[in-house]
């Protein structure tokens, strides 16, 4: 196809030499009246006068000049006996992100090879390790294993104390979170601002007000304060540049392809094609968009943009695009209809029911069907494909697809599968760390390099988990992006400093804990992920959304999100985690009250299980706050949830230790039936309870990970569906499975409003350990039996006969009816139900 040509720059063919987004000493303009810096070099006579700015010709001299100082300690020289803490905790206090030779969570010496930090914390998860020397040459991870895993540290909101203490002598690591019985909290922790030692460095942080409102033709000028480029950050944020159509992007047909992209900044754009050697000069149209209608049919054309801004060149691929190259380098034109598989025009999700019938199950794509136990075809393992394939089988049960079938559940939650980190697309990766979020990730297609096969496979997994009456959820991490910027950022190249939080230095904000923080309350970030939400929910048909670290948005946004979700599909269900990586809490718990959006529930998990990854005795074990428990098992609403449909119940997901692993380790004496007992107590009291019940895929099965609690890069032998072990744990999975049918099948146990359940939930006097209630039911009472003690107890029972529904250990004497006790095996749930005289 032969295509005109429009003003072609060399330089433009070739996307490696594309500047570097970062700008040296820039200055910030945050409103059309407003400029901040940050000054390592402080004056100590500053005055508005020294600040002029020059827009072209022009100057002006600001009116009111403030100063905000603070004091930094200089990093120490990188030293044999240094020891840091590097990892997310660090900028949390005002330190970098992930550096072992970071001061600001550097421990002391207090004897030969025993160091200690006392440090007060704010709330959060945090992930660490512990280096020697100022760099990572010798570092140590989880259970003082060399180049180990991370270690893991949740702190409680809004700040605590935490002791930590690393003994080289017999290579231990406690803190006073994780190992409370090594530890005891500090009574003397400092604050990260209270070095008690070392010289300080002044920092400035200045912000300058303009005597007038710069204009939008002044805004689109290259604007200079003495020798620190002026860069739009926050002033984008001004109603003149937010564009309200919905058709960024490509927007194609036969005859033309229209192209839009929202970059302000730019006094230039091109569009390139590398393989047509072809590139096309675009218009500035409203709002900072710039434009152009390329002729032909485009399906299939790779292509990227050169914008000019800030005195540089920058190429980058096409962030609203939905097809990308295997790299992710390169957009690519497609006509969405010819990925379609067959039946899909015809296929429309009709599973509408109310949100506390849902039963989800999590999984990874490749971990699902990679293992050959699974009796996939072995071109389809660990593939998009893997789930379209029936009639498979290990043993007596089925696998695959038709597993989760024979199982019961009714929503599948799929860990991310949006186009993610490009140096992690020829090896094992969970995916939480999206490079195009309106692309699906590439190594799970059948054939990588072809994106328009990507697009397709996908679409065929999702219509055959749609055809066997499953939802679909996709677990999305719009909190942060890979690459977090430079050069392979195509959100940093587009638009420089915009996308992600930064001080005002220009330093991103590592409050994900892995690089950067998507800044959502700007209104052109918050409709770009609106508008990918609905082409997913729209393109895909998908059903959901569960959103990594939901707790790191404003309460604005996600209504946003949710409001706009619920009007193109009423029964979409959204819910995330209610924390942050390390930076500030904006969406907690209770954030979410009305909103029709649910949160995981780690008050009823920690509960449940004990600590995440340590030998903690939780309820399922012996040792549990039945107090916890009886607020999980009415859906919180006394607590954090308005409504049940606001609780998502769980007791494990693929962070930490399976639920198998972690009964494994609270009771290393265990025998299979005291698993089992375990196991089952724990999943009976996540589906007996109010709210939404969240099952991690796998451990009904047997599944374990080997002890390893972040597996997100361990690969297949730590994260594989082992399907062979489920012949030995088939009396595990039975027993889930009758329990996912009683809840379906008992509306008692999905009451959707707090009214419902305080009328119809009664919790009856039961042994110590133990939780007893009633629910009322239109064809009989259930009464609900857990005895999470590791002793046998015998229940009184109210008047009445009451015959036996379902019994989790299903060992002990069996009879028609019970009246006056009924008794109950350790670490067992019981249902019983009354008869109707």
């Amino acid at each position: 196809m032969r295509l005109p040509c429009f003003g072609l720059i060399a330089v433009f063919l070739n996307p490696i030499l594309s500047a570097d987004p970062r700008i040296p000493n820039p200055a910030f303009l945050d409103s059309r009246t407003e400029i901040r810096l940050a000054l390592p070099t402080p004056s100590e006579t500053a005055k508005p006068e020294d600040y002029i700015l020059e827009i072209g010709n022009q100057k002006l001299i600001p009116t009111k000049l403030e100063v905000t100082e603070y004091a930094k300690k200089p990093t120490s020289p990188a030293t044999p006996d240094k020891v840091v803490l590097p990892g997310t905790i660090a900028p949390a206090l005002g330190g970098n992100s992930w550096d072992p030779n970071d001061d600001t969570t550097r421990m002391t010496q207090v004897s030969p090879g025993i160091y200690e930090l006392s440090i007060f914390i704010p709330g959060g998860t945090y992930e660490f390790k512990i280096a020697r020397g100022g760099s990572w040459a010798e570092n140590y991870g989880s259970n003082f294993t060399k180049d180990g895993q991370n270690i893991r540290l949740v702190v409680p909101s809004p700040e605590a104390p935490v002791k930590f203490i690393v003994n080289f002598n017999n290579n231990t690591f406690f803190d006073s979170i994780n190992n409370p019985d090594q530890v005891k909290p500090p009574t003397n922790a400092r604050r990260a601002n209270q070095d008690p030692d070392g010289a300080k460095q002044k920092i400035r942080t200045i912000a300058l007000t303009l005597p007038r409102p710069l204009t939008n033709k002044e805004l689109l000028q290259p604007l200079m304060l003495g020798d620190h480029t002026v860069v739009l950050r926050n002033v984008l944020a001004d109603p003149a540049f937010y564009y309200s159509k919905t058709d960024l992007g490509p927007t194609y047909s036969r005859a033309k392809t229209t192209f839009k992209v929202w970059s302000p900044p730019s006094t230039s754009a091109q569009i390139v094609f590398p393989s047509l050697k072809r590139s096309f000069p675009m218009r500035r149209g409203t709002a900072g968009v710039w434009y152009i209608d390329v002729p032909g049919d485009l399906h299939g054309q790779t292509y990227y943009y050169a914008f000019r801004s800030y005195g540089q060149v920058r190429t980058a691929s096409d962030i609203y695009a939905p097809a990308a190259t295997q790299l992710s380098g390169l957009s690519m034109v497609v006509d969405m209809r010819r990925t379609d598989p067959d039946g899909w025009s015809r296929h429309l999700p009709k599973l509408t029911r109310p949100k506390t019938e849902n039963i989800i199950y999590e999984l990874h794509v490749r971990d699902f069907t990679v293992n050959p136990a699974s009796g996939i075809k072995p071109e389809w393992r660990g593939k998009y494909l893997g789930f379209t394939q029936t009639g498979t089988k290990n043993g007596s049960l089925p696998t695959g697809i038709d597993y989760l079938k024979w199982l019961g559940v009714t929503d599948i939650h799929i860990l991310p599968f949006q186009n993610f980190n490009p140096d992690h697309s020829q090896n094992y990766n969970w995916g939480y760390e999206t490079t195009l979020f309106n692309v699906p990730e590439e190594q799970y297609s059948t054939n990588p390099g072809d994106p328009i096969t990507t697009i397709r496979e996908t679409k065929q997994m999702i219509h055959a988990l749609h055809q066997a009456n499953l939802r679909v959820i996709l677990d999305v991490v719009y909190n942060h992006t890979v690459p977090t910027n430079g050069l392979r950022s195509a959100f940093d190249q587009t638009v420089p400093y915009f996308w992600f939080r930064t001080n005002d230095a220009g330093e991103l904000l590592n409050e994900s804990g892995v690089g950067n923080a998507l800044h959502d309350e700007r209104p052109m970030v918050r409709k770009y992920v609106r508008e990918s939400l609905l082409f997913w929910l729209r393109e895909y048909k998908l059903d959901g959304y569960r959103f990594d670290l939901i707790g790191m948005f404003t309460p604005d946004s996600v209504r946003d999100w949710a409001d706009a979700m619920k009007k193109v599909r009423p029964d979409a269900i959204i819910y995330g985690e209610p924390w942050t990586g390390g930076g500030p809490t904006r969406f907690a718990k209770g954030a979410q009250r009305g909103m029709g959006v649910a949160v995981f529930n780690d008050n009823f998990r920690n509960a449940i299980r004990g600590g995440l990854d340590g030998p903690e005795l939780g309820f399922m074990t012996g040792q549990g706050d039945t107090n916890a428990i009886r607020e999980g098992i009415q859906g919180s609403i006394n607590s954090f949830a308005q409504e049940p449909i606001e609780t998502i119940n769980y007791v494990s997901a693929h962070d930490n230790l399976t639920l198998l692993d972690k009964i494994t380790l609270t009771l290393p004496e265990a025998n299979k039936d005291l698993q089992h007992r375990a196991l089952t107590l724990a999943t009976a009291t996540v589906l007996l309870s109010q709210g939404v019940p969240f099952l991690e895929g796998g451990p009904e099965m047997g599944r374990t990970k080997g002890g390893n609690h972040n597996s997100y890069n361990a690969g297949d032998e730590a994260n594989q569906f082992d399907w062979q072990r489920m012949g030995a744990w088939e009396n595990t999975a039975r027993t889930v499975k009758a329990l996912i049918e009683l809840r379906k099948t008992e509306p008692a146990f999905r009451h959707t409003t707090a009214e419902a359940i305080r009328k119809n939930l009664t919790f009856l006097p039961s042994p110590e350990g133990t939780v007893a209630y009633r629910l009322k039911s239109k064809d009989g009472d259930l009464i609900v039996l857990l005895n999470g003690t590791r002793q046998d107890h015998s229940f009184s029972l109210p008047s009445g006969n009451w015959s036996l529904r379902l019994a989790t250990d299903g060992v002990f004497t069996m009879q028609a009816f019970w009246n006056g006790q009924f008794p109950a095996p350790a670490l067992t749930a019981i249902v019983l139900e009354q008869e109707q005289p």
